[in-house]
């Protein structure tokens, strides 16, 4: 009896270590945001890509739960194709919130909200908590129509130079 006491104990012990290595975190907290963003504005400038800034914080359940959405593969792959993406650490809305300003967000809206971003450094396109909160009410697709929106966009842009 004890000993199988000690190896459900021993079983559940090895499951909370496991589940908790899955759940790294997904916003660097000591991270230098504007060193970051700008890095990410110059990479997408040298390969025809947007930025995609993710403004949200590790404590956040939503933030989380966008992070998983953004890496589903459907979404993810697609994501990779055409963007940049850089995630920056709100915190508890006191911190980079220069960045998220700079950027055209007020984080108090709500995280996560996310900056499209051209390789020129214009700010193509937002989403506060709210938006994000409601396209993502409306299912994948939403996300996709509104992040594919923003490529399109770009590529009207340049076939027009």
């Amino acid at each position: 009896m004890l000993r199988t006491l000690y190896q459900i104990v021993l079983a559940i012990l090895l499951a909370m270590h496991v589940n908790a290595a899955e759940k790294l975190p997904a916003y660097d907290e000591l991270a230098d945001a504007h060193r970051d963003a700008a890095a990410a504005v110059a990479q997408a400038h040298r390969e025809n890509k947007l930025v995609l800034l993710v403004f949200g914080a590790n404590w956040c359940p939503d933030c989380r739960s966008f992070e998983e959405e953004m890496n589903a593969p459907d979404l993810g792959s697609a994501l990779a194709l055409h963007y940049v993406v850089v995630k920056i650490d709100v915190a508890r809305f006191k911190k980079n919130l220069d960045v998220a300003s700079k950027y055209g967000l007020t984080v108090r809206r709500g995280i996560p909200a996310i900056s499209i971003v051209s390789g020129d450094d214009k700010v193509l396109a937002v989403a506060d908590g709210r938006k994000i909160e409601e396209l993502r009410g409306n299912g994948r697709p939403a996300l996709v129509k509104f992040f594919d929106a923003a490529v399109n966009a770009q590529q009207s842009a340049m076939s027009t130079h």
